[in-house]
């Protein structure tokens, strides 16, 4: 398509017009649309560019599994045919080899029904998005495959096929990098545990990201506010039935609250403020309890009817020590 258009433009060059413009190939496809999509018209300029974005457009409603434009002289210009092949319809969805999920929960996992026009990477998108439900319910070897048949002119049916494999087993959660607080005391913050006689030890994805984020506020309680996940390796053995996870830690240095101070208020007392910012200069650092304060001082404010008031946290470090001002700004 494109030697044939690249060899019309260097033939004629860039300043011929187009004179009439024909569609082929539409059945379902209203030739309005295709014309307005195409950015094309009668009486254009016609150039290599101004082509291949007609292509890329008319490709970007879904509706055509492959588009061409051709060109041919004229006495006045060139003439145009787009020439379109349109996208099946899906007419049927089916699973099989499914039977720790149903069909109800594969069926929410697509983004498309029967009787829309599907293209190839609609169909290969909800087979990924089969694969990860599977993964984030603990299948992690799942395997799923797409099959279209043809179902009539311009009509498909479409069966996933899924092996599900067998559910894994968490065997290991390893801990690299901590040195404040030992792996067993981590790992009871999870709900991801390691498989036992009493408990299946099952990984769900969403479940185990949920976790790191606990492991992360158990740190930043505990005045380590720079604490992260460096990396986490998830990974399983030949069985693909045992499952392994290494968590990378970097603790990063403890901190403590140190001078806490406030300015800009009239409607609360500094006895008021002083019992409401309830930390002493020294404590170890906690986030949650940071945040707890920072939240009653503005509830404070709204029970007097201060709905408009706000609060600015100044942050000052020196080295393991935070001070923090408040800024209080109560409106009315």
């Amino acid at each position: 398509m494109m030697v044939v258009l690249l060899s019309f433009v260097v033939a004629w060059g860039s300043d011929m017009n187009i004179t009439e413009i024909e569609v082929r190939g539409a059945a379902r496809t209203d030739t309005a649309l295709i014309l307005e999509a195409s950015g094309l018209s009668p009486g254009q300029e016609v150039t290599l560019d101004k082509v291949q974005s007609a292509i890329r457009r008319l490709y970007a409603l879904g509706l055509f599994k492959d588009v061409r434009i051709w060109a041919d002289e004229d006495s006045g210009g060139v003439s145009l045919t787009i020439e379109v092949e349109e996208n099946p319809v899906l007419t049927e969805i089916s699973f099989e080899g499914n039977k720790a999920l149903k069909e109800r929960e594969l069926r929410e996992a697509l983004h498309f029904t029967e009787g829309q026009v599907v293209s190839s990477k609609v169909i290969h998108d909800g087979q990924m998005s089969i694969k990860e439900l599977y993964e984030d319910k603990g299948y992690l070897s799942a395997e799923v495959r797409a099959v279209v048949t043809p179902a009539g002119k311009g009509r498909v049916r479409l069966t996933y096929l899924i092996d599900e494999g067998k559910k894994v087993r968490v065997k290991r959660i390893n801990f690299i990098g901590n040195e404040a607080f030992e792996d067993g005391k981590l790992k009871k913050l999870m709900k991801t545990k390691e498989a036992r006689w009493w408990r299946k030890g099952e990984f769900k994805e969403e479940v185990y990201r949920t976790d790191l984020d606990k492991v992360l506020q158990f740190y930043r309680n505990h005045g380590y506010r720079d604490a992260q996940v460096v990396r986490d390796s998830i990974y399983y053995d030949s069985s693909k039935r045992n499952l392994f996870i290494d968590i990378y830690l970097k603790e990063g240095p403890q901190y403590y609250f140190g001078k806490v101070t406030w300015e800009g208020n009239e409607a609360l007392t500094d006895e008021q403020l002083k019992a409401l910012l309830d930390v002493k200069e020294g404590e170890v650092y906690d986030e949650g309890k940071y945040d707890r304060i920072y939240q009653s001082l503005l509830s404070a404010y709204q029970e007097k009817g201060y709905i408009s008031a706000s609060v600015d946290r100044q942050e000052s470090l020196r080295r393991d020590t935070l001070d923090v001002h408040f800024v209080i700004q109560e409106g009315r």
